[in-house]
């Protein structure tokens, strides 16, 4: 065997060295696509579990606390007409149920949830704010939520003030 012949051989299987470690790579990008495509769908189901937990902590004290039900029914109408521990009360019920949806809107703005879930948010929101107390709640706690947030509201408020 001449040196041209070894050198031929040695081309041919470098060529095939390639080919094979193309070929392994290829198997491993596909794995670790499927991976991170696996790991987001469980980011996202994480998230949406982390927001219904949220309205999970709103709902619950009012379905189990009568009291609290009946507050809400009054004071959803008219927040000023409640005595000072009734304001905290329901102040701090319509806090939770209020951050919850600005989480929801900081998901949304992130790029973490769908504009259709925003939407239905948003909705919900706006049918919140057609109470004339949460309305009077909100304009004495606004300054507490993020400023993108706040703007929102307003805009749910002038939409529904037009």
């Amino acid at each position: 065997m001449n040196w041209d012949a070894v050198g031929a051989i040695a081309e041919l299987l470098g060529a095939i060295g390639v080919i094979v470690s193309l070929v392994y790579l290829s198997i491993q990008i596909r794995i670790n696509t499927r991976q991170v495509g696996e790991h987001s769908r469980e980011l996202r189901i994480a998230a949406i579990d982390s927001v219904a937990a949220s309205f999970s902590r709103f709902r619950d004290p009012l379905i189990r606390d009568p009291e609290l039900a009946a507050l809400w029914l009054r004071g959803t109408q008219d927040y000023g007409g409640l005595d000072e521990v009734e304001r905290v009360r329901l102040g701090r019920l319509l806090q939770e149920l209020f951050f919850a949806h600005q989480n929801t809107h900081s998901r949304y703005r992130e790029g973490a949830s769908s504009e259709a879930s925003w939407l239905d948010h948003r909705q919900a929101i706006a049918a919140n704010l057609r109470l004339p107390g949460v309305r009077q709640w909100w304009s004495t706690t606004r300054a507490i939520y993020a400023d993108d947030f706040e703007e929102v509201i307003e805009e749910l408020i002038r939409e529904e003030t037009d």
